[in-house]
């Protein structure tokens, strides 16, 4: 390896001593023109690799200039996708407020109206009570007269209440029951289940 490069000095330094030999006996118009087409040769080799850096951050520009727009173009769409997310999730709530409230509303309609009917057939109930309470004898003079408190003998289970003290337990009652049963059933109602669902009935398993 030493002696290949020993002989390629070698070799070198013969040429450059050829071309001194050379250049020492040409002309000062020769060597000047030999010096102008190095120097031209020196600036068309500096021309070429301007511009091929020139090339190659054009190229470079270029390729972040599109990956600028696609990620622009990303970012929009992103927006987009979460704005229509957005608006669509509203709409769905809304939506499903709307079906839960339509619900509550039909419940206490029912309810409203179960109560109402309930209420009628307390009272037509007590005025039957109290018409055939008139008309039949009083239970028996004897029992009657005895006792300090005849009507418990009648009807022990309203302790001598007037009729409309009657009404208005009876009533009070029927309410309670009622409100419970309303309040089971408001209960019952799923807010997360979806707007186009069936409702189940309250107590249905």
């Amino acid at each position: 390896m030493i002696a290949f490069l020993l002989s390629a000095l070698g070799i070198g330094n013969s040429i450059l001593k050829a071309a001194l030999s050379w250049l020492s006996k040409q002309s000062l118009a020769t060597l000047l023109c030999i010096v102008l087409a190095l120097l031209l040769l020196v600036d068309h080799g500096a021309l070429l690799m301007a511009h091929r850096h020139e090339r190659k951050v054009e190229g470079q520009l270029a390729k972040t200039a599109k990956e600028l727009k696609d990620e622009q173009a990303a970012r929009a769409a992103d927006r987009q996708a979460y704005t229509e997310a957005q608006t669509d999730a509203a709409a769905k709530n809304d939506a499903q407020i709307a079906h839960v409230k339509q619900q509550q509303k039909e419940i206490s309609d029912a309810q409203v109206s179960t109560i109402n009917a309930r209420l009628e057939l307390i009272r037509s109930e007590l005025r039957k009570q109290a018409g055939g309470a008139a008309e039949r004898p009083s239970g028996g003079a004897q029992a009657g007269n005895a006792s300090p408190a005849p009507c418990i003998l009648n009807d022990p289970a309203w302790m001598c209440l007037s009729p409309e003290e009657r009404l208005h337990a009876a009533e009070n009652e029927e309410r309670h029951d009622e409100l419970i049963d309303w309040n089971l059933k408001q209960s019952s109602l799923d807010p997360n289940a979806g707007a186009g669902a069936p409702s189940r009935p309250a107590g249905e398993p």
